[in-house]
C-alpha cells in the first residue's frame, strides 16, 4: 500500500466533505470545525510551524492532521484536528501524520519534486522511528510541504 502525505494550501479538497459525514456518523465534530474555521479564515495553518497534512491511498483521502501555534502557551506548536477514516485505523497512518507534523523539515534546495523513504516490514524498524505493520511507501511531495 502506497500513502500519499500532502501538505493542505489555500483550499480544502473536495474529499474532506466526506471525511466530515464519516467522522459526524461517529459522533466527532473537530472535521466540521475545522471546515468551518477555515471557511471563516480564522485558521489556515500558515504560521510559521504550521501545517496541515492530508493522506491519500489511492488519490483518496483518509485521513487528516494538523499542527498550530498554541495561543495558551508561548512558543509552543499544538497538534489538532486528527481524523483517520475507520477502515484505515490501525495502520499507523495517525501516526505517521503526527510525526511529519511534528518533524517534517525539506531541505529548500530539493532537486527532486518528491523525497521517497520506504518504510521496512515490523521488526526490522527504520529511520523516521514508524513501525508499520505492512511495507509501504511515503511519498512526500517537496514542493507542497516546504
Amino acid at each position: 500500500m502506497t500513502i500519499d502525505i500532502r501538505r493542505l494550501r489555500d483550499r480544502l479538497p473536495q474529499e474532506m466533505a466526506g471525511l466530515e459525514s464519516e467522522a459526524r456518523r461517529e459522533g466527532y465534530r473537530h472535521v466540521a470545525r475545522l471546515i468551518d474555521e477555515w471557511s471563516a479564515g480564522d485558521i489556515r495553518f500558515e504560521h510559521h510551524g504550521e501545517r496541515l497534512l492530508g493522506a491519500d491511498v489511492d488519490d483518496a483521502l483518509i485521513g487528516i492532521g494538523g499542527m498550530t501555534v498554541d495561543s495558551a502557551m508561548s512558543g509552543a506548536l499544538r497538534m489538532r484536528r486528527f481524523y483517520i477514516r475507520p477502515a484505515m485505523r490501525g495502520r499507523g497512518i495517525g501516526r505517521m501524520l503526527a510525526r511529519l507534523c511534528s518533524t517534517m523539515r525539506v531541505p529548500a534546495a530539493a532537486s527532486s519534486p518528491f523525497m521517497r523513504e520506504t518504510m521496512l516490514r515490523r521488526g526490522s524498524g527504520s529511520r523516521s522511528g514508524f513501525n508499520p505493520t505492512d511495507e509501504m511507501d511515503i511519498a512526500i511531495c517537496s514542493r507542497c510541504m516546504g
